[in-house]
């Protein structure tokens, strides 16, 4: 059995897959996130190293495998290396960074997006534009609209910080976007929903942000949600997985934050999570908490 360290899960062509770091020949792997995954981890965990976003090229970190603490999934060195630690929660006001790759990306074009999430909340995000797509289905997004295309990325964090002070969220919890496996809501309704804020959003910002603005771009990948739901509805039971009410029923499922293993056939991934089937079981496997751990794979 192979033991490779698990870096990330990723979206590549609209493709879910994992990342790992083997050791041995020193080189990064892909295996496409499909069929019969059998992932166990082990006890050793070490730096993730760093992805380059301007040679979009994952590099493994220098000193491994020097352990980590378990709280963390990057070491100093590859935190510097990478060249964004200064621009986390950057809101374009001013710039901290001096690192060159970091300016460097933010000079290319990004676009302002804002995602529904199942239980009406909206959030705003960027992303640079030869990775739009990408980052949506990274952030589980599985309907948006791109409502601004920018020259640089601070202008985009700028619009994004003033969308978020109208009271439109910058964050979701993955508990949130696990919601994302079961959207209950008509899609004319999101897309309503969307529209709205994005005219209400036109009406009220000032015009330093509107000039950016477009004409709104729909991305629409609830087919992924789809074949989650035709997996989980059974005849007579309208099946959501989180929480209780007169109007459904509901089915047992187990949420997994940090997984140590994630085992079984794949039905489906939104974001991070990988949804698995094993022995009549639904299993629901948060990715973000294998980062970094060495894993065997079968």
């Amino acid at each position: 059995m192979a033991m490779k360290q698990f870096v990330t899960l990723t979206w590549e062509d609209s493709i879910p897959q994992i990342k790992l770091y083997n050791s041995e020949s020193t080189k990064m792997e892909k295996i496409d996130v499909r069929g019969i995954l059998n992932i166990k981890r082990h006890n050793e965990k070490y730096c993730k190293g760093y992805y380059d976003l301007i040679k979009r090229t994952h590099f493994p970190c220098i000193t491994f495998p020097t352990s980590l603490d378990s709280k963390y999934s990057q070491c100093k060195q590859c935190e510097a290396l990478s060249g964004f630690s200064q621009c986390l929660g950057c809101t374009g006001a001013s710039c901290k960074t001096n690192s060159v790759k970091a300016l460097k990306y933010c000079k290319n074009p990004h676009y302002v997006y804002l995602a529904y999430f199942e239980g009406g909340i909206i959030k705003v995000g960027t992303a640079v534009d030869f990775r739009k797509h990408e980052r949506l289905l990274e952030q589980g997004a599985l309907y948006s609209f791109f409502i601004a295309k920018t020259p640089t990325g601070r202008i985009a964090r700028i619009i994004e910080a003033a969308i978020g002070r109208q009271g439109i969220a910058s964050r979701v919890a993955i508990s949130q976007k696990a919601k994302n496996l079961i959207i209950t809501s008509d899609v004319d309704y999101i897309h309503e929903q969307l529209l709205y804020t994005y005219n209400k959003l036109v009406r009220i910002l000032d015009k330093s942000c509107t000039q950016y603005f477009i004409e709104p771009v729909v991305n629409n990948f609830l087919e992924l949600s789809s074949k989650v739901k035709s997996l989980f509805i059974e005849e007579y039971e309208q099946i959501t997985l989180f929480g209780t009410s007169k109007e459904l029923v509901y089915k047992e499922y187990e949420f997994i934050s940090h997984p140590e293993k994630i085992q079984g056939e794949v039905m489906s991934v939104i974001g991070s999570l990988i949804i698995l089937r094993e022995k009549g079981q639904v299993v629901v496997a948060n990715t973000k908490g294998l980062t970094g751990w060495m894993v065997e794979i079968e």
